[in-house]
């Protein structure tokens, strides 16, 4: 009986078990694999995956994870230049939120550098996930895929509140988070209303209200709710051609410091409607 690892991929120590089953006196035996895979030496396109001509990135995404509002946040991302020219990186398509150089402005063959990115929550006047995209250019000149992905998720900072404070604040409460609209056909639209109260002592801001695709639109029937009132946020799903199970989200953001982001879920069936209809 033969056996094989395959350890690409797989550095460190391994422990594989083959149960085999027969009708022999003792029905059932166990074969072990042990081992150690020592790891390969990784290459400049392990570390530096993604190119941009002759210049290897580390990613092609700057992701700031959270900035607070107003906040002016910094990141760097290591790149090296592996072709046989000096090359300088500017950026077009620029926010005026986001500032991005190169150090040095100018990287030598088989060199290394950083890109120095700094977001400003302040100037960016959004609330959420959100996401830019800037062309990189190597000389001045636009090489193929050379797009880099910019993106943040911009909360309110409550950590400076009192507990007086929080006391006063807003609270959201929905009735429900969740609708299922069953089955509909193809090129149909659902819609629900979905209830909440602000049970809290201060106004309740609706800030921001998302979806997850295209395919579902959202109305607020108001972004104030004063104490004790209750409102509604009306969603409604386009099917569409989709087809098969659906499940969409909604983001709501507030500033309710106990629960700032409600996560709002459609779900349901779509059926494929024939072609005769």
């Amino acid at each position: 009986m033969k056996a094989t690892y395959n350890p690409r991929n797989r550095p460190g120590t391994f422990n594989k078990s083959v149960n085999v089953f027969s009708n022999a006196e003792q029905p059932n035996v166990v074969l072990r694999i042990m081992g150690d895979v020592i790891p390969r030496p990784r290459t400049i396109e392990d570390d530096y995956p993604y190119i941009i001509g002759g210049m290897r990135f580390k990613s092609n995404h700057l992701a700031f994870i959270k900035v607070k509002e107003g906040q002016q946040k910094t990141i760097l991302m290591e790149m090296v230049n592996v072709s046989d020219q000096p090359l300088s990186v500017t950026f077009e398509r620029v926010p005026a939120h986001l500032s991005l150089k190169t150090i040095p402005e100018q990287i030598q063959p088989n060199e290394k550098g950083v890109i120095e990115a700094t977001y400003d929550a302040g100037k960016k006047n959004d609330w959420g996930f959100v996401i830019d995209r800037v062309s990189v250019l190597l000389n001045e000149e636009a090489s193929k895929n050379n797009l880099l992905t910019i993106s943040a998720t911009i909360e309110e900072d409550f950590t400076g509140l009192s507990e007086d404070e929080l006391k006063q604040a807003p609270s959201i409460q929905f009735d429900t988070k969740t609708f299922d609209f069953g089955k509909i056909a193809q090129k149909t639209s659902v819609s629900h209303e979905f209830q909440f109260i602000n049970t809290g002592k201060s106004n309740l801001v609706l800030r921001k209200i998302s979806s997850s695709c295209g395919c579902t639109a959202v109305i607020p029937k108001e972004k104030i709710i004063p104490p004790g009132q209750s409102s509604s946020i009306k969603a409604t799903f386009s099917a569409g051609t989709r087809r098969g199970k659906q499940n969409k989200t909604i983001t709501i953001i507030t500033n309710d410091p106990r629960n700032s982001t409600v996560i709002l879920r459609v779900t349901g069936d779509v059926e494929v409607t024939s072609s005769n209809d």
